[in-house]
């Protein structure tokens, strides 16, 4: 592998650990939140008013920055019934496929979602204050990371989640 490339997986491997480490972060406030609120709901009869929203905002966070960092695992539904059957030829270019329709559809929400966050401008939600736009920020930081990941793919011709197999070398 040249320098380049290896400079480009070390920078979408740490890019992708960042997010997954963000995720392991809003997952855990998001279950905290959620209990604290459960508590202060039935156990002290004062539920908190801006809980569910935040809650709702984590979660939408969590969900895309996930699917973001799936196109790089390669973790993503997929249909594996005419991938079996087709030669390691025609593989190669499904692969080469799914990853530019990929590309296509984060470029699209990047696209919409940016009208999205123009249409609600400054509004706020209304228990917690903060901005309605961060639920759509989300889609289109995600839709980000997921273009470069799936160009990082390409370039990098991997198609295949392969860190199992550099840790199965290893030893």
């Amino acid at each position: 592998m040249n320098k380049i490339a290896r400079y480009l997986r070390t920078f979408l491997e740490t890019i992708n650990h960042l997010v997954e480490s963000l995720c392991s972060l809003l997952l855990v406030t998001m279950v905290v939140i959620i209990v604290v609120s459960v508590g202060f709901r039935y156990l002290l009869s004062a539920p908190i008013s801006w809980s569910e929203e935040v809650a709702i905002l984590i979660l939408v966070w969590f969900g895309w920055l996930s699917v973001a960092t799936a196109v790089y695992r390669h973790s993503h539904m997929a249909i594996d019934a005419i991938y079996d059957h087709l030669s390691s030829g025609g593989q190669y270019w499904l692969n080469i496929t799914i990853q530019l329709l990929i590309t296509v559809f984060a470029v699209n929400i990047m696209l919409n979602a940016s009208l999205l966050v123009d249409m609600v401008g400054d509004q706020t939600l209304p228990a917690s204050g903060i901005f309605r736009s961060c639920l759509y920020l989300a889609s289109i930081v995600a839709a980000t990371l997921m273009t470069i990941n799936s160009i990082g793919n390409l370039l990098l011709d991997r198609f295949v989640d392969d860190s199992n197999d550099a840790l199965n070398n290893q030893y």
